[in-house]
């Protein structure tokens, strides 16, 4: 066994011949945090390890044409609907992470306590046709 470390934010280069059978395990520091958004601290994004989440919005399905434009966009979209508001945390919670809770049964989801509601969050790659909201702002930000 050969250990390979690398700085946050950087990357890990391997160079050897591999062969059949070799194996590679890598492990991940897996917590939820918030990461701001550069240049505005009132605004973040919700990340378990390397996973962004995303917080599932309501309304409408996205359909085809509000997902692409160019050649394969509908010019005039069957649903015309608002944007969804940035949803926000409560007010109070400062930088904790106490405004979100693990779904039991069901790894990497979570309920969040929005300005708005309860809201799920989840990783961003299973979204397919759900509208979702991958900032949050700070409430009264």
């Amino acid at each position: 066994t050969v250990l390979f470390r690398s700085l946050p934010g950087s990357y890990l280069s391997i160079e050897r011949l591999w062969h059949d059978k070799d194996h590679l395990r890598l492990q991940l520091p897996m917590q939820l945090k918030m990461l701001p958004l550069p240049g505005d601290d009132a605004q973040f994004a919700l990340l378990y390890g390397p996973i962004t989440l995303a917080a599932e919005l309501p309304g409408d399905p996205v359909t085809p044409s509000m997902q692409h434009c160019g050649y394969w966009a509908d010019p005039k979209p069957a649903i015309q609907t608002q944007p969804a508001p940035i949803p926000a945390r409560q007010a109070g919670a400062g930088h904790t992470l106490d405004w979100l809770h693990p779904i039991p049964g069901q790894p990497l989801h979570f309920t969040a306590a929005a300005t708005t509601g309860t809201l799920i969050v989840r990783p961003l790659n299973q979204l397919l046709s759900e509208r979702y909201a991958v900032y949050w702002r700070t409430a009264g930000s």
